[in-house]
């Protein structure tokens, strides 16, 4: 993937925003094959018993630390990018009812706030201004669920360093 400091825009909100649709991007470009393997019906290979099947490749599971898991749910960093609690509630003892992101509702978000329209929910649940993430033509992708926790960054230091640490 390409790495720039987009130093041709003076300001750095703009500079972060088009680090962030270069990366939505370059991902569309480098899954753009199994995509159309998706929509071509599938491909043909050769299994490991000898016969052959008719496979369809999925979107099911994104590895990633939490900044990248951050960017590719297109949520701003300090939230969580599977559920729709609040910054301030994370980590918290009580047990939080909330509701998992939804890929239908946030893309319908990105693409209204696309078009100009205020989006209250746009700004309450701190999404990032990418307007195309890579994820959005796949199909039977949810990549809220397909992100897992970094275990360094969720764990490690979220869980022990800041809550363990601190209560000890």
């Amino acid at each position: 993937l390409p790495t720039s400091k987009f130093q041709c825009f003076s300001n750095k909100m703009a500079q972060r925003v088009a680090g962030w649709r270069l990366f939505h991007h370059c991902m569309k470009l480098i899954l753009e094959p199994v995509l159309d393997c998706l929509i071509q019906g599938g491909v043909a290979t050769k299994c490991a018993d000898g016969l052959m099947r008719q496979v369809y490749p999925l979107l099911a599971a994104y590895i990633a630390d939490y900044p990248e898991q951050c960017l590719v749910c297109c949520c701003m960093k300090g939230e969580c990018p599977k559920c729709l609690i609040g910054a301030d509630l994370l980590g918290e003892l009580r047990p939080v009812l909330t509701q998992l992101r939804d890929p239908v509702r946030i893309q319908h978000i990105l693409a209204y706030k696309s078009r100009g329209y205020t989006v209250p929910a746009f700004h309450k649940e701190r999404l990032r201004p990418v307007y195309n993430p890579f994820w959005k033509d796949f199909p039977m992708c949810d990549i809220f669920n397909a992100v897992q926790p970094d275990i360094l960054h969720q764990l490690h230091k979220g869980a022990f360093g800041d809550h363990i640490a601190a209560w000890c």
